[in-house]
C-alpha cells in the first residue's frame, strides 16, 4: 500500500457515518470507497487512539463506531498488545508494514487471523500524524489450508500406495509409498498408464473387467499380478474408486494398493502347516483329541487310544462323558469356557481309561477357529503324569522358590526405599515358609542394639523395644552369628513369650536368623510357626538363602543412603567455596556489597522465567557467582587503576573470560557452569569479547546474566555516580535490546522487573 497524505487530523465523534468513521473530510470519493470497503480500515493517531472506523471494521470485529473511535483498539487482547506497540512504534518512525498475517479478538471473544497492510499516516507536509491499517480476515481461509494441508500430509504418509489418474487412466499423482511397492519414482509414474509401468504380470480380460467397473461408476476391489521396476513379481489388493465433480461427471479415478504377497504366501504355508500338523499330531506321544462345539470327539490320536483304551473309530463322532466318569457335567463346562477363549494351561485333573482305572494327566485346552475368526471347537492335550506328580510338586516349590528370590531381588535392584523392600522380603517369607508371622530387625553400630524395621503377622508391641546384642533370640543370633531355634530359649527371654503370646495354648516354632553381608551383621530376621513341626534341612537352607538377600538389601541400600549423604555434603562444600570466591573477588574488584549475590538471585529468578530447568539452574547459580573469576589473573595495577584504561590495558582486562575458561575448565565440577564467566562479555550484536560470539549462538545463561550485571551496576552507588532511579535503569536495559542485549530476556526481565515494582 502507498503511503497516504492526510490533508487535516481530525476526530469527528458525532455527525454522518462518513465523518464519524473517518479522518478524509477533504476526499468525498476517498470516504465513500472506504466505506464501501470490503477491507476493514482504521486509523489511529500517534498516541494509538482510533481516529477512524469503516463499516467493515464493525462487521470484521463486532464493536460500532461510536465503541471504537477515540479509544485504543479494543480487538487488540493483552498477549498481543506488546506485537500492537511494536507495529504502532514502526509506523510511527515512517515503516510501512504490509502481506502479514495476524491473529485478534472479536468482540463476542472468537479468535480471528486477519491479513494486514498498514501506513503511515502523513500530512501535506510530510509530518506522520498517525497510522492507517487495512485488515481482511483470512480465518476461514486459513483453516482451510490447514485442512488441505493435513489431507495432503495424511495422503503423503498413508501407508497404503495411493495412485490417482485422469479419466484416460494416466497417472496424475502417487504417493511416496507407490515407489516403495514397485520401484518407480514420482517423476517416473507421472503422465504414464499404470499397466505401462508393470507389463507381462496381468491379463487383458482382468484389466477390462477393471476398467468397465469403474467406467460405469462402479469401485472395483480386487487382487491381480504384478511386476515391479526391477522385474519382481508381486500379489497387488487393489480398491479403485471413480472421482466425480459436483454434476457426478467422472473426472479421474483414485486407486488404493498395497502388497499381499507376504499374506498369500503365509496362507500357503499355513495349509502345508496343517498337513504337518495333522502328521506330528498323530505321531505326538501325548494323547490329543479335538471336541466340537456340540462336544462330539472330531480327531483322536494314536497316543489317545493307547491311553485310554477306545479306539478312534469308537469315539469319532460321539461324546465321551467317561473321560471324567460320572463328571460329564465337568467337561461341559471345560468346553463352554475353552470356546469363550479361556485356555486351560497344565492343569491337573483325573480321567479314567475304558478299563475305569484313573489316571492323573496335565490338561492343555485351547479354543480353535477357522480363517473367518469362527470357532470350531477345543482341541485337548494330555500327558499322564501319574508317575512323575510327586517328582513335579518338589520341581515346583523349587521353581516358586526361585521365583520368590526373584521377587527379592528386583524390589532390591529397582527401589531404594528400604522399608518397601523390608515389606517385599517378609510377604516372600511369610508365603515361602509357611510362617505366621516374620519380622527383622536392624542393628545400630551406635548403639550396639537392634531395632525394630518391620513385621508381618505379629501383634505384640515388645517388637519396638531395642534388644542388646547377646539378648534374647535376636540378640543371641546376631552375637552368635548363627540361627538360634526356640529350644535354646529360656522362657524368661522375650522371644519365647512372644512366641508363648502369638500361639496362645497351642504349639509354636521360632528362628532367629542373623542377617550378615561382607562379613558384618546388619540385623536379625525371626520367624514364628504355629505348630511344632521339625523342618528339614532344604527348608532351614531356604530361610538362610532369605536371609542372605535381606542382607544383601539392607547393605545396598544403606550404603547408597551414606553415598547420597556424602555427595550432599561435598556438593554444599563445593558451593560453599564457591560462594567464598565470589566474595573475594567483590572485595578485590572493589563492587559493591552483596554485588555477586544480587545478581546471582536475578539471574536465577530470570533463567526459571526463560523455561531453564532446575538442574541447570544450580550450574548458571555458579557460573554467576564466579562470573568474574577470571579477574584473577588481572594485575592490580589494572584491576584498581583509578583512571581509564589504555588500550593495552584494555587488551590485558578483555582476556579475563579467557582466564576464568583457562581456570574453570579442568575443574569437571565447574565445567558446566563456564558459560557466564566465559561469555558474558559477549553482545547481541557480536561487539563483545572474547570470541565475538553474535545472537544465538551466545549461550542462554550468559544472555540472561548480562542483563541482570547491568541492572545491579546501575541500581547501586558507585565511587563515581550515585545510583539511578529505576525507571531509568528499566529504560536503559531497553535501549539496550536488539544491540547489546538478547530482545527476548530483555522483554522478560522487564516483565520481572515490573512485579518486583508493583510489590
Amino acid at each position: 500500500m502507498s503511503q497516504l497524505t492526510l490533508p487535516q487530523k481530525e476526530r469527528a465523534l458525532n455527525g454522518d457515518l462518513a465523518e464519524r468513521c473517518l479522518p478524509f473530510p477533504g476526499s468525498q470519493s476517498l470516504n465513500t470507497f472506504i466505506i464501501s470497503s470490503p477491507l476493514a480500515i482504521i486509523t489511529l493517531d500517534l498516541e494509538g487512539l482510533v481516529t477512524g472506523w469503516n463499516p467493515a471494521s464493525e462487521r470484521i470485529f463486532g464493536w460500532s463506531t461510536q465503541e471504537s473511535l477515540g479509544r485504543p483498539l479494543l480487538m487488540v487482547y493483552p498477549e498481543k498488545q506488546f506485537e500492537h506497540n511494536s507495529f504502532c512504534k514502526r509506523l510511527n518512525s515512517g515503516e510501512s508494514i504490509s502481506g502479514i498475517e495476524i491473529t485478534r479478538h472479536r468482540k463476542d471473544g472468537a479468535e480471528i487471523v486477519l491479513r494486514a497492510s498498514m501506513n503511515p499516516l502523513r500530512e501535506e507536509d510530510g509530518t506522520i500524524i498517525g497510522n492507517m491499517a487495512l485488515l481482511e480476515d483470512v480465518t476461514e481461509q486459513t483453516r482451510q489450508e490447514t485442512r488441505i494441508r493435513k489431507l495432503s500430509q495424511i495422503v503423503e504418509q498413508c501407508p497404503i500406495s495411493v495412485v490417482i489418474t485422469d479419466i484416460h487412466g494416466i497417472i496424475e499423482y502417487a504417493n511416496p509409498k507407490f515407489t516403495s511397492l514397485t520401484g518407480y519414482t514420482t517423476a517416473e509414474s507421472i503422465g504414464q498408464n499404470p499397466r505401462i509401468l508393470k507389463t507381462g504380470a496381468t491379463s487383458d480380460a482382468e484389466y477390462r473387467d477393471l476398467w468397465e467397473t469403474i467406467t460405469s461408476g462402479r469401485d472395483w476391489k480386487g487382487e491381480f499380478l504384478n511386476r515391479k521396476k526391477n522385474g519382481e513379481l508381486y500379489r497387488e489388493r487393489a480398491t479403485i474408486c471413480p472421482l466425480t465433480d459436483n454434476s457426478g461427471k467422472i473426472t479421474g479415478y483414485v486407486a488404493l494398493k498395497e502388497d499381499i504377497t507376504d499374506q498369500r504366501n503365509v496362507e500357503e504355508q499355513l495349509a502345508e502347516a496343517n498337513q504337518a500338523i495333522e502328521a506330528i499330531i498323530q505321531a505326538a506321544p501325548l494323547a490329543i483329541y479335538h471336541l466340537a462345539p456340540s462336544g462330539e470327539v472330531s480327531r483322536w490320536n494314536h497316543a489317545a487310544e493307547t491311553m485310554f483304551g477306545w479306539k478312534s473309530k469308537d469315539v469319532i463322532g460321539k461324546r465321551l462323558p467317561t473321560l471324567a466318569k460320572d463328571d460329564s457335567d465337568t467337561l461341559d463346562e471345560n468346553l463352554v469356557r475353552t470356546l469363550a477363549g479361556e485356555c486351560e494351561k497344565g492343569m491337573e485333573t483325573r480321567r479314567y481309561k475304558r478299563t475305569g482305572e484313573a489316571v492323573d494327566v496335565h490338561l492343555w485346552t485351547a479354543p480353535t477357529e477357522d480363517a473367518n475368526g469362527n470357532a470350531t471347537g477345543i482341541i485337548s492335550i494330555m500327558d499322564d503324569i501319574t508317575e512323575r506328580k510327586h517328582a513335579q510338586n518338589q520341581l515346583q516349590l523349587q521353581l516358586e522358590r526361585i521365583a520368590s528370590l526373584r521377587q527379592i531381588d528386583m524390589a532390591i535392584t529397582s527401589s531404594l526405599d528400604l522399608q518397601l523392600t523390608l515389606n517385599v522380603l517378609l510377604d516372600q517369607v511369610t508365603r515361602m515358609l509357611g510362617a505366621t508371622a516374620a519380622d527383622i530387625l536392624l542393628y545400630n553400630p551406635h548403639t550396639y542394639t537392634l531395632e525394630y524395621a518391620a513385621r508381618r503377622g505379629q501383634a505384640s508391641n515388645e517388637l519396638t523395644r531395642p534388644i542388646h546384642l547377646g539378648d534374647d533370640g535376636p540378640g543371641m543370633a546376631a552375637r552368635q552369628r548363627r540361627l538360634i531355634s526356640l529350644s535354646e530359649l529360656t522362657p524368661n527371654l522375650g522371644s519365647y513369650q512372644r512366641a508363648m503370646e502369638l500361639a496362645g495354648k497351642g504349639d509354636i516354632s521360632y528362628y532367629a536368623v542373623p542377617l550378615i553381608a561382607r562379613g558384618q551383621v546388619k540385623g536379625v530376621m525371626e520367624v514364628y510357626h504355629l505348630d511344632n513341626l521339625q523342618r528339614d534341612s532344604e527348608w532351614l537352607d531356604f530361610l538362610e538363602m532369605l536371609a542372605g538377600q535381606a542382607a544383601i538389601a539392607i547393605d545396598s541400600i544403606t550404603l547408597f543412603e551414606d553415598l547420597q549423604r556424602t555427595n550432599s555434603e561435598l556438593a554444599m562444600a563445593y558451593d560453599a567455596t564457591i560462594e567464598g570466591w565470589s566474595r573475594a573477588l567483590d572485595l578485590r574488584d572493589k563492587e559493591t556489597e552483596g554485588h555477586s549475590e544480587r545478581v546471582t538471585e536475578v539471574t536465577m529468578q530470570l533463567a526459571r522465567i526463560m523455561g531453564i530447568n532446575e538442574a541447570e539452574v544450580a550450574h548458571i547459580r555458579r557460573g554467576a557467582l564466579l562470573h568474574d573469576i577470571g579477574k584473577m589473573g588481572v594485575p592490580d595495577s589494572i584491576l584498581l587503576k583509578p583512571g581509564s584504561l589504555n588500550e593495552e590495558e584494555w587488551d590485558v582486562m578483555r582476556r579475563h573470560p579467557m582466564m576464568a575458561y583457562d581456570l574453570l575448565a579442568p575443574i569437571a565440577f565447574l565445567r558446566p557452569s563456564l558459560e557466564i564467566p566465559y561469555a558474558h562479555h559477549e553482545k547481541w550484536d557480536g561487539s563483545g569479547y572474547p570470541r565475538g560470539l553474535k545472537g544465538q549462538s551466545i549461550p542462554l545463561a550468559a544472555r540472561i546474566f548480562a542483563i541482570a550485571d547491568i541492572w545491579d551496576a546501575l541500581s547501586s552507588d558507585r565511587p563515581y555516580r550515585a545510583a539511578w532511579p529505576q525507571v531509568k535503569v528499566l529504560a536503559h536495559i531497553q535501549s539496550l535490546a536488539g544491540n547489546h542485549l538478547d530482545p527476548d530476556v530483555v522483554t522478560a526481565f522487564l516483565g520481572l522487573a515490573r512485579i518486583k515494582l508493583a510489590a
